[in-house]
């Protein structure tokens, strides 16, 4: 199956059996494409609409995944152009589509552990539960972890000593404020 993309440059890029072909000229009806590579001498004529006849053999494998993939970026841009919907749902859908004719080219998500509902699902551990005197820093509460150390309570201008304060957001990521 044949298939024309844009290439980078804004020139026609024939996508046709696994290889790249570029644009070498157009005569009346008739195009002659070459193949990307400099040093392949992959050539063929195109009559018109008609599809394409190879006359010279490549000396190269053909990118299959590659091919592809730039097939599913044009058909997905022109969608995008010609619709009225959103982009977001046009691509959630195109990528629903490519999943299910051809797995193997939607990129690998990797599938994350589900948000701790409870704080006895939350888990601090090592360097993160003392604080950079070694003492510990994380407290558990039934509800809420308290962060602070056991004389803290006893001693409120000891934060006017610290120098580096560390917090754990909510979605639990270290972050240092100096």
């Amino acid at each position: 199956m044949s298939f024309i993309v844009k290439s980078k440059r804004k020139k026609p890029t024939l996508l046709f059996d696994t290889f790249r072909y570029i644009q070498d000229k157009a005569v009346k009806t008739t195009i002659y494409w070459k193949c990307e590579h400099c040093s392949c001498p992959g050539r063929f004529k195109q009559y018109g609409s008609n599809l394409p006849l190879v006359k010279n053999i490549h000396n190269h494998n053909g990118d299959e995944y590659r091919c592809q993939v730039e097939e599913f970026k044009a058909s997905l841009k022109r969608r995008i152009e010609h619709s009225s919907r959103a982009v977001k749902r046009i691509y959630r859908e195109g990528l629903i589509s490519l999943e299910t004719t051809s797995p193997q080219v939607t990129p690998f998500t990797p599938s994350y552990p589900a948000a701790p509902q409870t704080i006895n699902n939350v888990k601090i551990e090592g360097i993160w539960r003392k604080t950079l005197n070694s003492d510990p820093f994380v407290l558990l509460d039934e509800k809420h972890p308290i962060f602070g150390t056991t004389e803290s309570p006893q001693q409120p201008s000891a934060y006017q000593k610290v120098q580096r304060i560390f917090v754990i957001a909510w979605y639990f990521k270290l972050m240092s404020y100096e």
